[in-house]
């Protein structure tokens, strides 16, 4: 007999400020100072395994700006590209210069830049984008929030502002997989292997739209596309996201050994019926001290019976549900076992009827 214990550790969303990029627009001087954007306080950025910027990465960026009562959309859609490693250089075309008649600017950005998106550039509503297909390597998918320039907070004069700052969000979610051996078998001198580990039936099509009036986190809303074989997708070793026979034995400090690491995922609520639940699947191996590898391949459990309490239990505590934007998930699978053992016994004579014969 063997036992699993499953949980998930507390959701947390990622920290706002794990570094800073500076955007640059190099333009000759002028009597108006082009727009140029500048600190860009990211978190997770391009690849699931990647915290930098490379040449050619980009954002688009909407903006309006607000003269007297009017007000008049400056950028479209506009690509801000890294053009230059060093010195880090940001740049766009058809440069954009402050315009000292309007009271206030208005700005919002969608990194990394792609087309399809329609963004309201005074509400900064994102009504419509384009169907996004997740691989779990894709570049994470940011929204910025609000930014507004005002003529008074620059003592006046647009010209103070050199860049414009542009806080983004991460309107994707982040998975990690981690697997531990339960401290009975640490006692008793087990190794335990990992064979195999996939993440089955996780929706990888869909799209989302932004809400209107938001001024810091944007409020995303995912729609995955109908659940199907052609919209759906597993994550396992092949994807080189998993060594295929990790040994658990290498981490004993109770955490676990992450086999799944930063898979960039759609938001997307789980299933709990049909042919496509999404489910965790791990095959092992436990050899106890001295003796022989026995092998294991449960059944795939679904990731709604994942809880917050790292106990025996599966379903007494809180299950999640789905995962949502800009949300940071660890999920942790401890293998335990129940050794096979004996007693002995001997069952007693049963006793028969007296049998007689008699001889004369």
């Amino acid at each position: 007999m063997r036992m699993k214990k499953f949980m998930i550790l507390a959701v947390a969303a990622i920290a706002m400020v794990a570094c800073t990029k500076t955007y640059e627009v190099v333009e000759t001087s002028q009597e108006q100072s082009p727009i140029g954007f500048g600190t860009w306080n990211e978190t997770l950025t391009k690849a699931s395994v990647n915290n930098t910027f490379d040449v050619n990465d980009n954002f688009k960026v909407w903006g309006e700006k607000l003269v007297g009562e009017t007000h008049t959309t400056v950028f479209n859609g506009v690509t801000v590209t890294k053009t230059v490693a060093e010195p880090e250089t940001w740049n766009y075309t058809t440069k954009q210069y402050w315009d000292m008649s309007a009271t206030s600017y208005t700005f919002y950005g969608i990194a990394p830049a792609a087309d399809g998106y329609t963004v309201n550039a005074t509400t900064g509503a994102v009504t419509a984008s384009p169907i996004i297909t997740f691989t779990g390597k894709d570049s994470d998918i940011l929204v910025a929030q609000k930014a507004v320039v005002n003529k008074t907070d620059g003592g006046g004069n647009f010209n103070s502002f050199n860049k414009v700052p542009m806080v983004f969000n991460h309107v994707a979610a982040l998975v990690d997989i981690k697997v531990k051996i339960s401290t009975g078998l640490v006692a008793a001198g087990a190794t335990v292997k990992v064979s195999s580990i996939q993440l089955q039936n996780i929706s990888t099509k869909g799209t989302f739209v932004v809400a209107a009036g938001y001024t810091t986190a944007p409020a995303a809303t995912w729609t995955p596309s109908t659940a199907s074989a052609e919209t759906t997708a597993s994550f396992d070793s092949e994807d080189g996201f998993v060594d295929a026979s990790e040994d658990l034995n290498t981490n004993l400090d109770g955490t676990g050994t992450i086999l799944i690491n930063k898979l960039v995922v759609m938001p997307q609520g789980f299933r709990t019926e049909g042919d496509f639940i999404q489910k965790l699947d791990i095959d092992y191996n436990i050899t106890q001290a001295g003796g022989l590898a026995n092998n294991f391949t449960p059944e795939p459990f679904a990731l709604t019976t994942f809880d917050d309490i790292d106990n025996t239990s599966n379903t007494s505590d809180t299950n999640v549900t789905g995962w949502a934007p800009g949300k940071h998930y660890t999920y942790v699978v401890t293998i335990d076992a129940n050794t096979i053992e004996f007693t002995a016994s001997v069952t007693a004579w049963t006793p028969e009827s007296a049998y007689h014969y008699l001889v004369n």
